[in-house]
C-alpha cells in the first residue's frame, strides 16, 4: 500500500505534527528521510511533564534538556504560533526565561505556561510582544520595573491563575496595555502591596470575565456579556452591568442579598447561582418593583446546592412568579439529600405559580 501521508506537502505534514505533543512530533523523524527534518518546522510547541510521582532531579533535568534542545534545533525562519509549557517539577528560572525569550522572538501568538513551582518572569520578556493574541499564566511571579511599558495590541485572551504581583499597580498597567482584550480570567491573584486608590482603566472591548480574586475592581469588567464571579470575600457590589446577559456566581457569605446583584444587570438572560452559604437568601426584603431583567429578559435560571430551606424556596418561587419569559428553572440539590426528600421538594415547587407558560422545572 502506498504511503499517501508522506506524499502530502510539507506544509500539510507540519500542520499535522503541530497537533500532537512535541515529543511525538520529534519521534516521527525516524520514519523515513522524508520525515527526518519536518518536526523542526512545526508551529505548535507543546511540552508537558505532569508526572507528580516522577519529579526527581534527574527526570526534571532531562525534561529541561529536551525542551532546550528542541528550541535550539527549531527552524529559526518558522514562527512559534503556539508555545505551551506545563510542568509539575521545579524548573530553573533562567531556562524558562530563555525559552520564553525564544518564543517571543519567533513571533509567538499563543503562550501558555502552567508551572508546578513558581517562576519569576521579568516584564520585558512578555509585555512588548506585539504578536501575542493569547496569554495564559499559572503559578508565576510577574516582575515589573519602573521603566516597564506594557504594549500588547493584539492580545484578546488573558488568563491569570495564582499569579503574584508586587503591586496592584502592576496589574493595572498590564490591563491598560491590553486595549483589545476580550476574555479575562483572574483567579487567586496575589499582591505584596495593594492600594485601594489605584486607578484601573475600564476594558471597553471585554466580552467575558472570570473573577476569583477579592481585590479585583469589578468596574474594570462592567462592560462584559458573560461574568463568572466568586463572592467569597467581596464586601459589596456597586458596579452596574448594562450589557451582561450571562451571570454565574459562587457565594460563600450570608448577608449578601442576591436580588441586589440581579437588579444591576438589566439585560440578564442566564443566571446560575452556586450556593455555598445556607444564608445566601436570608436577608433583605423583596422589592415591590420587580427588577427589569427578571420581568422581561431572564430565560434560564439555575440554583446549585439547593436544600429546600424556606428562604431558598422563597427565592425560586419569586423568580418563577415574576419571569414572563423564563424557559427553564433548574434546581440542583445537595448530594446528601435522599430521593424521598428530593421528590418532596420537587412536588412542592411544581405547585408554584409560573408567570411563563413555557417554563420547565428541572430537578437534578
Amino acid at each position: 500500500m502506498a504511503d499517501r501521508i508522506s506524499n502530502l506537502p510539507d506544509v500539510v505534514l507540519s500542520h499535522i505534527l503541530s497537533l500532537v505533543p512535541t515529543n511525538v512530533a520529534v519521534a516521527t523523524s525516524v520514519l523515513s528521510k522524508r520525515w527526518k527534518l519536518l518536526w523542526r518546522s512545526v508551529s505548535t510547541l507543546n511540552f508537558n511533564h505532569s508526572h507528580h510521582d516522577d519529579n526527581n532531579h534527574e527526570t526534571c533535568s532531562l525534561f529541561a534538556q529536551r525542551v532546550h534542545a528542541f528550541i535550539l534545533m527549531h527552524d529559526m525562519d518558522q514562527p512559534f504560533t503556539r508555545f505551551c509549557l506545563s510542568s509539575s517539577c521545579p524548573l530553573d528560572p533562567i531556562h524558562v526565561n530563555a525559552w520564553i525569550s525564544a518564543a517571543t522572538q519567533h513571533r509567538v501568538e499563543h503562550l501558555d505556561l502552567s508551572l508546578g513551582c513558581a517562576v519569576e518572569l521579568p516584564s520585558f520578556l512578555l509585555f512588548s510582544c506585539k504578536t501575542l493574541v493569547v496569554l495564559k499564566l499559572l503559578n508565576v511571579v510577574l516582575s515589573f520595573n519602573n521603566s516597564c511599558c506594557v504594549y500588547l495590541p493584539r492580545l484578546k485572551i488573558l488568563h491569570l491563575s495564582s499569579v503574584a504581583f508586587s503591586k496592584d499597580r502592576d496589574l493595572a498597567q498590564l490591563l491598560s496595555g491590553s486595549p483589545n482584550l476580550e476574555d479575562l480570567e483572574a483567579s487567586d491573584l496575589m499582591f505584596k502591596s495593594y492600594v485601594v486608590e489605584t486607578e484601573f482603566r475600564r476594558l471597553s472591548n471585554l466580552l467575558r470575565a472570570h473573577i476569583f480574586t477579592p481585590e479585583f475592581p469589578l468596574e474594570v469588567v462592567d462592560n462584559v456579556q458573560f461574568l463568572r464571579i466568586n463572592w467569597k470575600d467581596h464586601n459589596g457590589f456597586t458596579s452596574e452591568f448594562q450589557n451582561l446577559t450571562h451571570l454565574e456566581f459562587f457565594s460563600y457569605r450570608g448577608g449578601f442579598f442576591v436580588l441586589d446583584l440581579i437588579k444591576r444587570c438589566p439585560k440578564l438572560q442566564i443566571l446560575t447561582i452556586y450556593k455555598v452559604d445556607s444564608a445566601l437568601f436570608a436577608e433583605g426584603d423583596y422589592p415591590q418593583s420587580v427588577p427589569i431583567c427578571i420581568s422581561f429578559h431572564l430565560k434560564i435560571c439555575t440554583l446549585k446546592r439547593y436544600n429546600g430551606s424556606k428562604d431558598e424556596f422563597r427565592f425560586v418561587t419569586y423568580i418563577m412568579e415574576n419571569s414572563k419569559y423564563l424557559q427553564i428553572m433548574t434546581i440542583s440539590c445537595n448530594n446528601d439529600i435522599n430521593k424521598e426528600r428530593k421528590l418532596e421538594m420537587f412536588q412542592k415547587l411544581s405547585l408554584c405559580t409560573r408567570c411563563s407558560t413555557s417554563c420547565k422545572l428541572l430537578f437534578e
